[in-house]
């Protein structure tokens, strides 16, 4: 993880003995903060749940599952599964299904992705039914060979040590057909799901069936750099020309842990 810690000090502490500099320093300490506010979060490591080796044949369980008008699914994951893959604690900004063959399904009305940390260690044949975040909406969700990532509206932070579930409902208006989804048989139920051919499919509590045959899934978990304020450097009397010595704003910039004092 890149930590990044700056040490500004405080406005009070600065001799205006030279305004016009004064507001030049402060001119570009604050263009200097906002680009490092702006750095962007670091490389996105993927984690993939699945071997990629079997598929549904067109049955379900399948998030993209369009036999029937609509499809609800939740999934569960184990913080353990996503620990052995390498992955910690972070934001989850993106996850996805790998995909066979689209086998002509349809474009998935009112596409959604929920998510909640759980204690949960297996689904049952009821729809956990609170603490949802929508993290995810697309009113016509297509659906293409491969993986299929679907990045998030709002980003999910997981605490590396509660479990996950996930839910994943569409609504069409008619049926098309199943996609050829690659999944893993997990050694505990991982799935719940309904189909239904009708409206209010995603509201609906009814269950068609529990599953252990789960979809293989990537997920996409981000660490943030971090930025820090604190008043323990002290200030240094720089010689700016034409005026008296005044005090310079320093920035100090800890980057992996090595130390890069820069003095604005």
């Amino acid at each position: 993880m890149t930590t990044t810690t700056i040490t500004d000090v405080p406005l009070s502490s600065l001799r205006r003995r030279n305004l016009h500099i004064w507001r030049h320093l402060l001119t570009l300490s604050v263009a200097l903060v906002v680009i490092l506010f702006s750095l962007p979060l670091h490389a996105q490591p993927s984690y993939v749940l699945g071997t990629g080796e079997s598929t549904n044949d067109a049955e379900y369980p399948a998030p993209y599952g369009n036999r029937f008008n609509g499809a609800r699914h939740q999934i569960l994951i184990h913080a353990s599964e996503l620990l052995n893959q390498g992955a910690s604690a972070g934001y989850i900004t993106s996850l996805g299904f790998n995909v066979d063959d689209p086998n002509g399904s349809a474009e998935l009305a009112d596409f959604t992705i929920k998510l909640k940390a759980t204690n949960a260690t297996a689904v049952t044949n009821t729809f956990d039914a609170s603490g949802w975040a929508t993290v995810y909406s697309n009113a016509s969700q297509e659906v293409s060979s491969g993986w299929n990532m679907h990045s998030f509206n709002n980003a999910f932070y997981w605490n590396g040590s509660s479990n996950l579930l996930v839910e994943v409902c569409f609504n069409n208006d008619n049926y098309t057909a199943n996609a050829y989804m690659y999944y893993t048989e997990t050694e505990y139920a991982s799935v719940v799901y309904y189909h239904e051919d009708g409206s209010g499919v995603c509201s609906n509590t009814a269950v068609t069936d529990v599953s252990n045959a789960r979809p293989d899934m990537r997920f996409v978990i981000e660490q943030p750099m971090r930025y820090a304020y604190s008043d323990k450097q002290q200030i240094t009397d720089v010689v700016a020309p034409g005026s008296e010595n005044i005090p310079v704003v320093r920035l100090e910039v800890v980057v992996n842990g090595t130390y890069n004092p820069l003095d604005i």
